[in-house]
Protein backbone atom coordinates (compact mmCIF):
# COMPACT_ATOMS: atom_id res chain seq x y z
CA UNK A 1 0.00 0.00 0.00
CA UNK A 2 2.79 2.37 0.97
CA UNK A 3 4.58 1.56 -2.27
CA UNK A 4 1.45 2.42 -4.31
CA UNK A 5 1.09 5.68 -2.43
CA UNK A 6 4.71 6.61 -3.10
CA UNK A 7 4.34 5.78 -6.79
CA UNK A 8 1.17 7.86 -6.95
CA UNK A 9 2.90 10.81 -5.26
CA UNK A 10 5.83 10.57 -7.70
CA UNK A 11 3.48 10.50 -10.70
CA UNK A 12 1.59 13.49 -9.31
CA UNK A 13 4.84 15.39 -8.79
CA UNK A 14 5.97 14.54 -12.31
CA UNK A 15 2.66 15.72 -13.73
CA UNK A 16 2.87 18.95 -11.75
CA UNK A 17 6.44 19.53 -12.92
CA UNK A 18 5.42 18.97 -16.53
CA UNK A 19 2.53 21.38 -16.20
CA UNK A 20 4.78 23.98 -14.57
CA UNK A 21 7.37 23.94 -17.37
CA UNK A 22 8.18 27.23 -19.02
CA UNK A 23 8.63 27.04 -22.76
CA UNK A 24 11.09 29.30 -24.56
CA UNK A 25 10.54 30.27 -28.17
CA UNK A 26 11.57 32.97 -30.63
CA UNK A 27 8.99 35.63 -31.43
CA UNK A 28 8.75 34.68 -35.09
CA UNK A 29 8.28 31.00 -34.28
CA UNK A 30 5.63 31.78 -31.66
CA UNK A 31 3.64 33.68 -34.31
CA UNK A 32 4.03 30.88 -36.81
CA UNK A 33 2.71 28.39 -34.26
CA UNK A 34 -0.08 30.83 -33.34
CA UNK A 35 0.62 30.53 -29.62
CA UNK A 36 0.88 34.33 -29.28
CA UNK A 37 -0.69 37.39 -30.90
CA UNK A 38 0.25 41.06 -30.61
CA UNK A 39 -1.05 44.60 -30.89
CA UNK A 40 1.44 47.48 -31.17
CA UNK A 41 0.89 51.09 -30.18
CA UNK A 42 3.38 53.69 -31.44
CA UNK A 43 4.38 56.55 -29.12
CA UNK A 44 6.93 58.34 -31.32
CA UNK A 45 10.69 58.82 -30.95
CA UNK A 46 11.64 55.16 -30.89
CA UNK A 47 8.97 54.04 -28.41
CA UNK A 48 6.51 51.23 -29.02
CA UNK A 49 4.21 49.43 -26.59
CA UNK A 50 3.49 45.81 -27.50
CA UNK A 51 0.47 44.07 -25.99
CA UNK A 52 1.33 40.36 -26.23
CA UNK A 53 -1.22 37.59 -25.63
CA UNK A 54 -0.23 34.03 -24.69
CA UNK A 55 -2.83 31.65 -26.11
CA UNK A 56 -1.28 28.54 -24.60
CA UNK A 57 -1.60 26.83 -21.24
CA UNK A 58 2.15 27.02 -20.68
CA UNK A 59 4.26 29.80 -19.26
CA UNK A 60 6.39 31.23 -22.03
CA UNK A 61 9.63 33.12 -22.52
CA UNK A 62 9.42 34.77 -25.92
CA UNK A 63 12.70 35.97 -27.42
CA UNK A 64 11.99 39.17 -29.37
CA UNK A 65 14.79 39.13 -31.92
CA UNK A 66 17.22 41.93 -32.62
CA UNK A 67 16.53 43.29 -36.08
CA UNK A 68 12.83 42.46 -36.15
CA UNK A 69 10.86 44.96 -38.22
CA UNK A 70 7.23 45.94 -37.69
CA UNK A 71 5.40 47.40 -40.69
CA UNK A 72 1.96 48.75 -41.50
CA UNK A 73 -0.23 48.61 -44.60
CA UNK A 74 0.16 52.39 -44.89
CA UNK A 75 3.19 54.38 -46.04
CA UNK A 76 4.71 55.07 -42.63
CA UNK A 77 8.21 54.49 -41.30
CA UNK A 78 8.61 50.86 -40.18
CA UNK A 79 9.69 50.29 -36.59
CA UNK A 80 13.03 48.44 -36.29
CA UNK A 81 13.92 46.63 -33.06
CA UNK A 82 17.58 47.29 -32.21
CA UNK A 83 17.72 45.54 -28.83
CA UNK A 84 16.63 41.95 -28.25
CA UNK A 85 14.39 41.33 -25.27
CA UNK A 86 12.90 38.35 -23.42
CA UNK A 87 9.13 38.68 -22.97
CA UNK A 88 7.79 36.57 -20.08
CA UNK A 89 4.16 35.44 -20.11
CA UNK A 90 2.10 33.30 -17.75
CA UNK A 91 -0.43 30.83 -19.22
CA UNK A 92 -3.16 32.71 -21.15
CA UNK A 93 -1.72 36.03 -19.97
CA UNK A 94 -1.89 39.33 -21.85
CA UNK A 95 0.92 41.74 -20.98
CA UNK A 96 2.35 45.03 -22.21
CA UNK A 97 6.03 45.48 -23.02
CA UNK A 98 7.94 48.70 -23.79
CA UNK A 99 10.19 48.28 -26.83
CA UNK A 100 13.10 50.31 -28.15
CA UNK A 101 13.63 50.84 -31.85
CA UNK A 102 14.17 53.29 -34.69
CA UNK A 103 12.69 54.50 -37.96
CA UNK A 104 13.22 52.00 -40.78
CA UNK A 105 12.74 54.28 -43.79
CA UNK A 106 14.30 57.75 -43.97
CA UNK A 107 12.04 58.70 -46.87
CA UNK A 108 8.70 57.90 -45.24
CA UNK A 109 6.70 60.02 -42.76
CA UNK A 110 6.36 59.03 -39.13
CA UNK A 111 3.23 57.26 -37.97
CA UNK A 112 0.86 59.33 -35.82
CA UNK A 113 0.99 59.03 -32.04
CA UNK A 114 -1.02 56.04 -30.71
CA UNK A 115 -0.95 54.43 -34.16
CA UNK A 116 -1.87 50.71 -33.88
CA UNK A 117 -1.35 49.73 -37.51
CA UNK A 118 2.04 48.00 -37.18
CA UNK A 119 0.44 44.63 -37.84
CA UNK A 120 3.04 43.02 -40.13
CA UNK A 121 6.46 41.79 -39.09
CA UNK A 122 9.59 40.35 -40.67
CA UNK A 123 13.26 39.93 -39.91
CA UNK A 124 15.98 42.24 -41.23
CA UNK A 125 18.96 40.97 -43.19
CA UNK A 126 21.38 38.60 -41.48
CA UNK A 127 24.12 41.26 -41.56
CA UNK A 128 21.88 43.86 -39.93
CA UNK A 129 20.94 41.39 -37.18
CA UNK A 130 24.57 40.44 -36.62
CA UNK A 131 25.76 44.05 -36.37
CA UNK A 132 22.97 45.04 -33.97
CA UNK A 133 23.64 41.99 -31.80
CA UNK A 134 27.36 42.76 -31.57
CA UNK A 135 26.64 46.37 -30.59
CA UNK A 136 24.18 45.22 -27.94
CA UNK A 137 26.79 42.84 -26.52
CA UNK A 138 29.15 45.83 -26.24
CA UNK A 139 26.39 47.99 -24.72
CA UNK A 140 26.63 50.42 -27.63
CA UNK A 141 23.09 49.85 -28.90
CA UNK A 142 21.71 52.96 -27.17
CA UNK A 143 24.18 55.30 -28.87
CA UNK A 144 22.73 58.44 -30.42
CA UNK A 145 24.05 57.28 -33.80
CA UNK A 146 21.86 54.14 -33.91
CA UNK A 147 19.27 55.84 -36.12
CA UNK A 148 21.92 56.62 -38.72
CA UNK A 149 23.11 53.01 -38.57
CA UNK A 150 19.58 51.72 -39.19
CA UNK A 151 19.34 53.93 -42.30
CA UNK A 152 22.65 52.54 -43.55
CA UNK A 153 20.84 49.21 -43.91
CA UNK A 154 17.29 50.27 -44.76
CA UNK A 155 18.05 53.23 -47.06
CA UNK A 156 21.65 52.46 -48.08
CA UNK A 157 22.94 55.68 -46.52
CA UNK A 158 26.69 56.17 -46.54
CA UNK A 159 28.78 55.10 -43.54
CA UNK A 160 29.83 58.76 -43.37
CA UNK A 161 26.39 59.64 -41.92
CA UNK A 162 27.64 58.22 -38.61
CA UNK A 163 29.19 61.41 -37.26
CA UNK A 164 32.52 60.65 -35.59
CA UNK A 165 33.76 64.04 -34.40
CA UNK A 166 34.47 63.03 -30.79
CA UNK A 167 35.73 60.00 -28.88
CA UNK A 168 32.24 58.58 -28.34
CA UNK A 169 31.40 58.91 -32.03
CA UNK A 170 34.68 57.30 -33.09
CA UNK A 171 34.18 54.42 -30.63
CA UNK A 172 30.75 53.72 -32.07
CA UNK A 173 31.91 54.06 -35.69
CA UNK A 174 34.89 51.78 -35.05
CA UNK A 175 32.60 49.15 -33.48
CA UNK A 176 30.30 49.29 -36.51
CA UNK A 177 33.24 49.02 -38.92
CA UNK A 178 34.58 46.01 -37.03
CA UNK A 179 31.18 44.31 -36.99
CA UNK A 180 30.68 44.97 -40.72
CA UNK A 181 34.30 44.02 -41.51
CA UNK A 182 34.93 47.21 -43.47
CA UNK A 183 37.25 50.20 -42.85
CA UNK A 184 35.83 53.27 -41.15
CA UNK A 185 35.68 56.27 -43.51
CA UNK A 186 38.14 59.10 -42.88
CA UNK A 187 35.32 61.63 -42.84
CA UNK A 188 31.79 61.95 -41.47
CA UNK A 189 28.91 64.35 -42.08
CA UNK A 190 26.42 65.72 -39.57
CA UNK A 191 22.96 66.46 -40.96
CA UNK A 192 20.54 69.01 -39.57
CA UNK A 193 17.89 67.70 -37.25
CA UNK A 194 14.26 67.91 -38.42
CA UNK A 195 11.94 70.55 -37.02
CA UNK A 196 9.46 69.52 -34.34
CA UNK A 197 6.64 69.88 -36.89
CA UNK A 198 8.27 67.62 -39.49
CA UNK A 199 6.95 64.11 -40.10
CA UNK A 200 10.31 63.07 -41.54
CA UNK A 201 13.33 62.05 -39.47
CA UNK A 202 16.04 62.70 -42.08
CA UNK A 203 16.44 66.17 -43.59
CA UNK A 204 19.28 65.42 -45.99
CA UNK A 205 20.66 68.90 -45.24
CA UNK A 206 24.38 68.73 -44.43
CA UNK A 207 25.48 70.83 -41.46
CA UNK A 208 29.09 69.92 -40.60
CA UNK A 209 31.95 67.77 -41.80
CA UNK A 210 34.69 66.14 -39.75
CA UNK A 211 37.58 64.72 -41.76
CA UNK A 212 40.98 63.17 -41.08
CA UNK A 213 43.40 64.25 -43.83
CA UNK A 214 46.97 63.24 -44.59
CA UNK A 215 49.29 65.03 -47.01
CA UNK A 216 52.97 65.70 -47.72
CA UNK A 217 54.50 69.14 -48.24
CA UNK A 218 57.78 69.04 -50.14
CA UNK A 219 58.69 72.68 -49.46
CA UNK A 220 57.58 75.61 -47.31
CA UNK A 221 54.15 76.56 -48.61
CA UNK A 222 50.67 77.66 -47.70
CA UNK A 223 47.99 74.96 -47.91
CA UNK A 224 44.29 75.17 -48.82
CA UNK A 225 41.69 72.55 -47.85
CA UNK A 226 38.78 72.51 -50.30
CA UNK A 227 35.66 70.68 -51.38
CA UNK A 228 35.31 70.52 -55.15
CA UNK A 229 32.72 69.06 -57.49
CA UNK A 230 33.34 66.54 -60.28
CA UNK A 231 34.48 69.34 -62.64
CA UNK A 232 36.98 70.69 -60.12
CA UNK A 233 34.92 73.75 -59.18
CA UNK A 234 35.43 74.81 -55.58
CA UNK A 235 32.17 74.56 -53.65
CA UNK A 236 33.59 75.22 -50.17
CA UNK A 237 36.84 76.56 -48.74
CA UNK A 238 37.45 74.66 -45.51
CA UNK A 239 40.74 75.98 -44.16
CA UNK A 240 43.93 77.84 -45.05
CA UNK A 241 47.23 76.97 -43.33
CA UNK A 242 50.07 79.47 -43.71
CA UNK A 243 53.82 78.72 -43.88
CA UNK A 244 53.65 74.93 -43.68
CA UNK A 245 57.13 73.41 -43.36
CA UNK A 246 58.20 70.42 -45.46
CA UNK A 247 57.04 67.10 -44.00
CA UNK A 248 54.23 64.59 -43.67
CA UNK A 249 51.04 65.79 -41.98
CA UNK A 250 47.92 64.24 -40.48
CA UNK A 251 45.30 66.79 -39.51
CA UNK A 252 41.62 66.91 -38.57
CA UNK A 253 39.21 69.26 -40.29
CA UNK A 254 35.91 70.47 -38.88
CA UNK A 255 33.92 72.85 -41.03
CA UNK A 256 30.42 74.14 -41.73
CA UNK A 257 28.61 72.73 -44.76
CA UNK A 258 25.62 75.07 -44.94
CA UNK A 259 24.56 75.42 -48.56
CA UNK A 260 26.38 72.33 -49.84
CA UNK A 261 23.80 70.09 -51.52
CA UNK A 262 23.76 66.31 -51.37
CA UNK A 263 26.01 64.77 -54.00
CA UNK A 264 29.44 63.38 -54.88
CA UNK A 265 32.44 65.64 -54.20
CA UNK A 266 36.17 65.59 -53.60
CA UNK A 267 38.13 66.65 -50.54
CA UNK A 268 41.25 68.33 -51.93
CA UNK A 269 44.43 69.75 -50.42
CA UNK A 270 46.46 72.13 -52.60
CA UNK A 271 49.67 74.07 -52.07
CA UNK A 272 50.17 77.72 -53.00
CA UNK A 273 51.19 76.75 -56.53
CA UNK A 274 47.93 74.87 -57.05
CA UNK A 275 49.52 71.43 -56.87
CA UNK A 276 47.35 68.68 -55.37
CA UNK A 277 48.69 67.22 -52.13
CA UNK A 278 45.63 65.11 -51.37
CA UNK A 279 42.36 64.10 -53.03
CA UNK A 280 39.67 61.75 -51.73
CA UNK A 281 36.01 61.09 -52.47
CA UNK A 282 33.23 62.68 -50.43
CA UNK A 283 29.58 61.66 -50.37
CA UNK A 284 27.32 64.30 -48.87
Amino acid sequence: MRTKMMIGAMLLAMAFTTQAQTKRVKFGESLKRKVVSFVNKFHGLGRLTMSLKNHSKDSMLVDLENGRIFESNEYYQPFVITRSKVLALAPNESKEFQLQGFCGNAGAPAAPIDFTGFVKTRMASDEMVRVFSQLQAQRLDDDGQMQNLVWMFTNHHSFSTIYAADEEGRTFANAVATAMKIPRPKYSVLYKAPSEESQFMFTGVAEKINAEVTYTAKEITSVDFLITDAEGKVVRYLRHDQSVAPGEYATTLQANLDGVAQGQYYLVVKDEKGRSLHQSNLEI
